[in-house]
């Protein structure tokens, strides 16, 4: 392990940037805990991640790592880009009963956030290709390979909102008050959070900031981003 710098903790030359042997430590202690991991292959990569990425499946570094962490990438795309129209079909839901309850204090939300949706399903028509060959079995395969607990519920709905967007069920939901992926997002909704659900409590309701988790996915992506360029500056660094 490197010796701390000369008055550490009291003063700090150059900062908290990484010296080299510091980087060399980091990168050596993540290759060791985690071999054959993406993380692993980005803090031994040539280069850091690019910062014109907004994703880990639009990253060049990423995509030139082993065929394993690629093909855990492309399910990583597939299940973001599918799910982040559940959250958008959930905000329009809202959306519809905080103006029905004539609340004022954020401007046009059911229109918003349908064009919101609408902007969603313009996505989900341009990647088809991306659908069609996203495997949700093999999802499944990788969480239980991790040991990861998804509950039985959630597998359900998981399940029944990806057929939907691959048979095209997903754009109706936006005009039809009856539709069954509206009584499905509700239900997954008051299933969770019970009496805390916007859908229910008019307090909460109230207090909506106009958007609830309607970002893509990333898997924390930028915190990771940012890590790995930190130790590759340092790798760099005399």
């Amino acid at each position: 392990m490197p010796h701390w710098p000369d008055g550490f903790p009291n003063a700090l030359e150059g900062g908290l940037h990484l010296a080299q042997p510091e980087a060399e430590w980091l990168r050596d202690r993540i290759v060791d805990a985690c071999t054959g991991s993406l993380l692993a292959h980005l803090v031994a990569a040539d280069r850091p991640p690019s910062h014109s990425a907004g994703t880990p499946w639009e990253d060049p570094a990423c995509l030139a790592a082993p065929e394993r962490s690629v093909q855990q990438l492309r399910l990583a795309h597939g299940f973001s880009l599918i799910m982040n129209g559940a959250a958008l079909l959930y905000n329009v839901l809202v959306a519809e009963r905080y103006e029905k309850a004539e609340l004022t204090r954020i401007t046009a939300p059911t229109q918003d956030r349908a064009d919101a949706y609408e902007k969603w399903l313009d996505t989900v028509e341009r990647d088809q290709q991306l659908l069609r060959d996203w495997d949700l079995d093999a999802l499944w395969a990788l969480v239980d390979d991790s040991g990861s607990r998804v509950t039985f519920r959630t597998r359900l709905f998981v399940n029944a909102w990806t057929c939907a967007v691959r048979e095209g069920a997903a754009a109706d939901a936006l005009t039809d008050p009856t539709h069954s992926l509206r009584i499905l997002i509700a239900n997954r909704e008051q299933s969770i959070k019970r009496g805390q659900s916007r859908l229910t409590n008019a307090r909460l309701l109230a207090s909506w900031g106009g958007a609830s988790g309607t970002r893509p996915l990333t898997f924390r992506w930028l915190q990771v981003r940012r890590i790995v360029t930190d130790i590759h500056e340092g790798l760099s660094r005399a």
